[in-house]
């Protein structure tokens, strides 16, 4: 294992197998071993000494389904909440000085504003992600595995608001679902033709999918990209090609059927 990190590194991880165990002289079960334990050592020894605390995501909205209905509501357990002090509006008012005085209305209305503009956005925000769920409640049964198609522009014309509003509604915010905790952008998907059926399927969808396939198939026997493409159409009636399957597949951070197959 040593001398394959040290002298034929590229060979080894590129899966250049059959030459490098001719080289070697050794089988190719050998270089899988040699794989196997290699991927149990640590590569970053170091993290184990880290003193960075892990970040938790806190959902800004909880999302449940109760009799059919989709509630959903805002977890504002962890809002800083803004208070108008009394007490010092009490103890500047005693100070019987017109400037003052007019001071403090003039906050008091930037406060009135404040409070109604955020009171608006939680509502907006709760409108948003209550038509985002009635579009993609399937998810909720299925995970995001059922995602539909749907644009930004879908939501703000249902709403009847501008698009740069949703896009800034829910910018960086994360809903608890029954299948997890998601960032709301991920419900927003381009569609993909799908043959045979008059729903279109989603890119997320069709990636979801192509995560499964892999996950199930046969180590020794991986699916190649167009054996992962003629499933997708004849078992979901999405047609797509090879090339866009090996695009979805580097987005989602797997290798190649050479590289994951097993010896």
């Amino acid at each position: 294992a040593e001398r394959v990190i040290a002298d034929y590194f590229t060979m080894f991880v590129e899966k250049a197998w059959k030459a490098l165990a001719k080289q070697l002289k050794i089988s190719i079960s050998n270089l899988q071993e040699i794989w196997d334990l290699i991927r149990t050592l640590e590569p970053r020894p170091g993290s184990h000494y880290a003193a960075a605390d892990p970040h938790f995501i806190v959902p800004d909205l909880i999302v449940t389904k109760r009799d059919g209905e989709i509630c959903v509501w805002l977890n504002d357990e962890f809002l800083p909440e803004v208070i108008w002090n009394h007490a010092y509006e009490k103890k500047v008012a005693d100070q019987q000085d017109e400037q003052i005085e007019w001071f403090v209305r003039e906050k008091y209305r930037q406060f009135m504003w404040l409070t109604k503009s955020l009171e608006q956005r939680k509502q907006t925000l709760v409108l948003v992600v209550k038509e985002i769920m009635e579009r993609q409640k399937q998810c909720l049964e299925e995970g995001l595995a059922a995602l539909r198609p749907l644009t930004m522009r879908d939501i703000a014309d249902a709403l009847n608001i501008h698009e740069s509003t949703v896009s800034r509604v829910i910018r960086n915010k994360y809903v608890q679902t029954p299948f997890g905790t998601v960032e709301l952008r991920h419900f927003f998907t381009n569609s993909l033709s799908a043959e045979n059926d008059n729903e279109e399927a989603s890119a997320a969808k069709t990636k979801e999918l192509i995560k499964k396939l892999i996950e199930a198939e046969d180590k020794h026997a991986p699916l190649s990209d167009q054996k992962i493409a003629d499933l997708l159409n004849e078992e979901h009636q999405i047609a797509i090609s090879r090339r866009t399957v090996a695009k979805y597949r580097e987005q989602l951070h797997i290798p190649s059927s050479a590289k994951r197959k097993r010896y």
